[in-house]
Parts: C-alpha cells; structure tokens; sequence
C-alpha cells in the first residue's frame, strides 16, 4: 500500500541508498515496485540499471519481480534470450537459474548450460533436482512444446489465487508419458490460505484440465505424453508436507 507509512519508510531508505550506489538503489526501487504490482514502474527501473552499465544480479532481480507479479511468459522470453557470464554469477543465482529452467522444462538450455558449466569446472551437482529421476525425466521433453504449458499452467494458477510451493516429475517407460504432479495451496481475495470441499476440488480439477488441454489444442501443442495433477497440501501427511516445504 503505498499509502501506508512501512512503504513511505521503505522508500525514503531505498532513495538515500540511491545517492550511495545509484544502480543499487534503482534495483531496491524495481523490487519495490514489483511488491506494490506495479509492473510498468518497476521495468522502467529495470531499464534505468541497464542503460547506466548494468548490474551483475540485474537479469534475477528482474526475474524475481516477474515471479511475484505472475508474468510467467515474461520469465519464459528472459530465460530464452538470456546471454549470461556464468564467471561472474554467484552459487545462489546459478542455482536459481537452474531452478527456474527447470521450472518451464527448459530441457535443451539446461543441457546447454551442464556442458558450459563442466568446461568452466564449476560444480553444480544436483542444485536443480527435486526429484531423484529428474534428470531423467527432462530427457523426455520438448523444450518448444513443454516450456509454453508450464507456462500456461503456471499464469493459470496465479489468476485463480493458487500457489503451488514444489512438483514431482516421474516418467513411465511404458506408457513413455511425463507425469508432474503439482501440491497446490489455494488462496482467498485477502490473501488467507483456505481448505477446498472435495466438490470443489474436484470441480477446480476438471476446470484446470481443461484449460491447459484447450490451450495446447489451440496453440497446436502435441502433449499426448504429458499427464498434469494437482494435489492440495491438506491430503498430504505431515511428514509429507515437512519434507516438502524442506525443499523450497
């Protein structure tokens, strides 16, 4: 709320930080905007960092301010056209970006990056994995087809108020199809976690299936192989959820 007195506070911090590292403070300011939905403010930020000799955590700040704001596409196009100095990116970034390739099942650029990485003799050993099979399992997609639905999917949950905090990925020789499982967290207008009925769910379920199955049809999008579930966090065991929220 830029009414109240937390963001008047926050923003007369971020301006003395400008007059101290001036790209910096830009960058606080993008995020500060990002927090406040305020996309078109925060790019121009973005913009303004860029056009005075950059930064070299601009490209995951940027990213970040995406995330929050649900512009799920918009993450998709960076990551596509991302020219990243792995030299100069820290462990935590690195990692983050792996997360995030992976995320949109980005199968061809994450092979891209193991075999840059190994020439530079930078270990990132399993920092993408959420799933013992993972790796296993990205053999199988199709950056061009998989990348737009994870995509959709993603947008798809945003606007229906729904967070899903990890995913498991398996792959059935069998039926050589890729199933993600996503453990969703469903959310009011005022931001309160709330419990679903099973009708409800189930009702959600049926919605949420058709939409991204309606979307690939559209988009033309062969995915006779990709199986998508949801399961809310409430029908999981404790034990369940704890090991869960352990891998965020």
């Amino acid at each position: 709320d830029k009414g109240s007195s937390e963001w008047l506070k926050i923003s007369k911090d971020v301006k003395a930080i400008k007059k101290r590292s001036f790209i910096e403070g830009y960058l606080l300011q993008a995020v500060l905007h990002a927090l406040n939905n305020d996309e078109q403010s925060m790019e121009d930020c973005i913009r303004i960092v860029k056009n005075n000799g950059g930064h070299d955590s601009l490209f995951f700040f940027q990213i970040g301010c995406y995330f929050y704001n649900g512009s799920f596409y918009k993450i998709l196009n960076e990551l596509k056209v991302a020219q990243l100095n792995l030299l100069k990116i820290s462990r935590s970034n690195l990692t983050s970006y792996t997360l995030y390739l992976t995320h949109f099942g980005m199968n061809k650029t994450l092979a891209s990056l193991s075999s840059k990485l190994k020439k530079l003799n930078i270990d990132i050993n399993d920092v993408a994995q959420n799933s013992s099979n993972l790796n296993q399992v990205l053999e199988h997609f199709n950056e061009d087809i998989h990348s737009q639905i994870l995509a959709e999917v993603s947008t798809y949950l945003f606007k229906n108020r729904i967070d899903f905090s990890t995913y498991l990925y398996e792959y059935d020789e069998e039926q050589q199809a890729i199933f993600i499982e996503y453990f969703v967290i469903f959310y009011n207008e005022n931001g309160d976690e709330i419990e679903l009925s099973e009708k409800d769910f189930i009702d959600f379920d049926i919605k949420f299936q058709k939409h991204w199955i309606n979307y690939a049809a559209q988009k033309n999008l062969d995915t006779d192989n990709l199986i998508l579930s949801l399961t809310p966090f409430r029908y999981l065991s404790d034990s369940e959820i704890s090991e869960l929220r352990g891998q965020l």
